[in-house]
């Protein structure tokens, strides 16, 4: 009798451990406000949202010369249950378009992660020195975005084979966007791929394959860049990872 019920409390566990985890942010800003002074004051403050405009998180600190600031730099930023992480974006420095960050959330056992996008900006502000000594300064923002200013989405279709070759008579298959992220491949098993390019897309596309459903896994194979006139390619296979060992994917995620 308990065997039986199993599976099913097994199933609830899952589902419950699921819904623990935060909803992913979808945009956020990061400002910044210096005013010239002898301890160089800087207020900066990050916030995130969701798909609705909802607030998801909010870190704010006063620093200067004496004090050190948190959120600025290249070191990753803990908002609440999420940890924003930006390698090639200077918070704090207008140096960047369109840099790629990425945000995992965690409940201690699943983490998910969101790559979005970093755009920076600077402009003037009116600091207030003193009663009649208004001076200008200047207010840096970082806006934060699921997708990039000048994205063109396309996608690719990706065959999939579990047996040697690409034989005719097996044609599972998964639509991979570059807008999707790190998008899970359905067939287990699989050694060959053939890729079916749109005749439009960009040609700097590349697919990479991850051993993992989070697109965590190092060692991941590439395929690209990929030529929007084969349509359809030719058979890829067996996958080997970097260290020349048969790889079976399990997520894929496209970059253009």
């Amino acid at each position: 009798m308990w065997t039986d019920l199993l599976p099913t409390l097994l199933l609830l566990q899952s589902i419950a451990v699921q819904a623990q985890l935060p909803p992913m942010p979808k945009s956020g800003l990061f400002t910044q406000i210096v005013c010239d002074s002898i301890t160089q004051t800087h207020l900066n403050q990050i916030v995130l949202f969701d798909k609705d405009r909802k607030n998801l998180g909010t870190v704010a600190e006063s620093c200067s010369l004496i004090s050190t600031c948190k959120l600025e730099g290249f070191s990753n930023i803990t908002v609440g249950p999420y940890t924003v992480m930006h390698p090639r974006a200077f918070f704090g420095t207008c140096l960047y378009k369109n840099a790629q960050m990425e945000i995992t959330a965690t409940d201690g056992f699943n983490t998910v992660r969101q790559q979005l996008f970093a755009t920076c900006e600077l402009s003037p502000f009116q600091c207030q020195s003193g009663p009649d000594k208004p001076s200008v300064g200047e207010l840096h923002e970082v806006k934060i975005s699921e997708f990039p200013t000048d994205l063109k989405p396309t996608s690719i279709v990706l065959r999939e084979y579990n047996k040697d070759g690409c034989p005719a008579d097996q044609n599972f298959s998964d639509t991979i966007s570059n807008t999707g992220g790190c998008s899970l491949i359905t067939t287990p098993g699989i050694t060959n791929v053939v890729v079916v390019p749109k005749p439009d897309m960009p040609s700097t596309c590349v697919l990479t394959l991850f051993a993992d459903t989070n697109c965590f896994s190092s060692s991941n194979p590439q395929l690209g860049p990929i030529t929007p006139g084969s349509n359809p390619g030719s058979c890829i296979g067996p996958l080997r990872n970097q260290n020349g060992d048969v790889f079976e994917p399990k997520a894929a995620m496209l970059k253009c």
